[in-house]
């Protein structure tokens, strides 16, 4: 299983470093993690979620029931069962939150929501909620997990935190715990080796270059596979009538 410690020692290994570097190595793993931290993959896909709307809330984020952690975008539209009804739903439309805004200025009642944006990290309903409780459905992206470091000046190292920024990363923290060691192991292993060599190591033979290609490979082959899970294995028919 592909661990914290797989990959930073990997790096080293490759490297020819001394385990003295090891700290310069995990920043990197960290600053790469994050670099990646917005974008979208086949494996930080969220299945639908179901958060319950309230009477006179428009805003639906984390502090939701159902709504989940870490969300960097919402896939297509939401649907919205009216009544909590499964057999009658409605799919939302997307507008501008400065055009909603400016509706809720001009509308400012509750009813059947028909509209919907995304402001931070928080979908937005328009109209307001009335008392008819309704199911909002939606699909994201989640961030799997995004890593911290910062300075202790009382032991004047750096110190690694797990995605709730408490825990202290172990060398067995990995495949299990977080995508980015799993699926996403080689893309931010190549990255952050990179980043080593490039901005840590300044080295002038080449093995920064050569790490940049292998990370876009590594990327290419996710965002391949990516489409290749998403893409019909049949030819769709073409409506020819305009609907």
């Amino acid at each position: 299983m592909t661990t914290w410690a797989t990959m930073y020692q990997g790096i080293l290994a490759n490297a020819g470093r001394t385990s003295g570097d090891a700290d310069k190595v995990k920043r990197c793993i960290v600053d790469a993690i994050v670099h990646h931290a917005g974008e979208g993959f086949f494996f930080n896909e969220q299945t639908t979620f179901t958060v319950v709307t309230v009477d006179g809330q428009a805003s639906y984020g984390e502090a939701a029931s159902g709504f989940p952690k870490g969300v960097i975008e919402i896939i297509g539209d939401p649907w919205l069962e009216i009544g909590q009804d499964d057999q009658n739903l409605y799919r939302l439309q997307r507008t501008s939150y400065p055009t909603l805004l400016e509706w809720r200025e001009h509308n400012p009642g509750k009813s059947q929501p028909t509209y919907w944006s995304w402001w931070n990290k928080k979908i937005e309903l328009f109209p307001t909620p009335d008392a008819t409780v309704h199911d909002l459905r939606a699909s994201c992206y989640a961030a799997p997990g995004t890593l911290s470091y910062k300075y202790n000046t009382g032991t004047a190292v750096f110190d690694f935190f797990q995605p709730d920024g408490t825990t202290a990363m172990t060398d067995a923290y990995g495949a299990a715990n977080n995508a980015w060691f799993a699926e996403g192991f080689a893309m931010i292993q190549a990255y952050a080796a990179y980043l080593f060599y490039a901005t840590v190591l300044h080295v002038q033979d080449g093995r920064a270059e050569a790490a940049l290609t292998a990370y876009l490979q590594a990327r290419g082959a996710l965002e391949q596979r990516g489409t290749r899970l998403s893409t019909p294995r049949f030819i769709e028919p073409m409506a020819l009538d305009g609907y």
